[in-house]
């Protein structure tokens, strides 16, 4: 059993067009055990595989966008947990077992357009164990280093301080637009 996790967190804008990226990551940094990845853009009869980890998808079978992806190292014990998703977001989740217990990891997408309701992001903050939520939320809010807030970023603010969890951002910005503009909109939890 794991003692401790290195989990690395990645919107990929699609994971076909980037995968030497992320293979050149796993051969420079050998720690990462747990890799969550959004806007794979994978599809159900698109194969993919990454040596040495277990694959768990979420493919978006009704857009060109979209799609979610969990990488567990070999060796690691996990379990799926299901029913975690809500109105307005796609997110997937797993429970490692771990010296000391366990860990709840949610990866998560929210689409820009039409943002989840208070009540249905709620549901990615109800699991009893510690849990760790990542993930592309298109949400801006000063408190992971946005110069602006949105309606995203306003509803997971108060769902922060509802349910004690906290920002494990560092107020970097998180994507770089083709243009160069910078934003801040993949948030840990």
């Amino acid at each position: 059993m794991a003692e401790s996790l290195c989990v690395f967190q990645w919107n990929c804008n699609g994971l076909r067009a980037h995968h030497n990226e992320l293979r050149n990551l796993l051969v420079a940094r050998n720690d990462i055990d747990v890799l969550c990845l959004e806007e794979t853009f994978l599809k159900s009869g698109t194969a993919f595989c990454l040596p040495g980890y277990q694959i768990l998808r979420k493919d978006r079978e009704t857009a060109n966008r979209g799609g979610l992806l969990i990488a567990i190292k070999e060796g690691i014990s996990y379990t799926e947990i299901h029913d975690v998703g809500g109105d307005g977001y796609e997110s997937m989740a797993v429970k490692i077992s771990m010296k000391n217990g366990t860990m709840n990891i949610i990866n998560t997408y929210m689409v820009p357009e039409k943002p989840a309701t208070k009540g249905s992001l709620e549901k990615l903050f109800l699991l009893p164990e510690t849990t760790l939520i990542t993930g592309d939320f298109n949400a801006k809010n000063s408190m992971w280093g946005s110069p602006e807030s949105n309606v995203a970023g306003r509803r997971i603010e108060q769902l922060l301080d509802k349910h004690n969890f906290v920002v494990a951002n560092t107020g970097q910005p998180t994507r770089q637009h083709y243009n160069g503009n910078m934003s801040h909109l993949d948030i840990t939890l």
